[in-house]
């Protein structure tokens, strides 16, 4: 894969994710299809970008959530 979005290396919503989920999210969103990604759309159009929106334009409860509830909010992406 020869292209990185831009927004990657500044992007939270990775380190939500275990590191099969982070390297699962990176290489479809961040070196994928990241013109796809609902952060990217966004960013791009320089509005500003919710703390809790994951890829999939799905708003996940982020803040103080469990790993279970995280893990659920995995599922979303895959």
């Amino acid at each position: 894969m020869s292209e990185k979005c831009e927004f990657s290396d500044q992007c939270p919503i990775l380190i939500l994710f275990g590191e099969i989920g982070k390297h699962v999210t990176s290489r479809r969103y961040c070196y994928g299809d990241f013109e796809s990604c609902s952060r990217h759309q966004l960013h791009a159009a320089g509005k500003p970008v919710p703390e809790n929106l994951l890829p999939t334009a799905d708003i996940g409860q982020i803040a103080g959530a469990s790993r279970d509830e995280n893990a659920a909010l995995y599922q979303t992406i895959i």
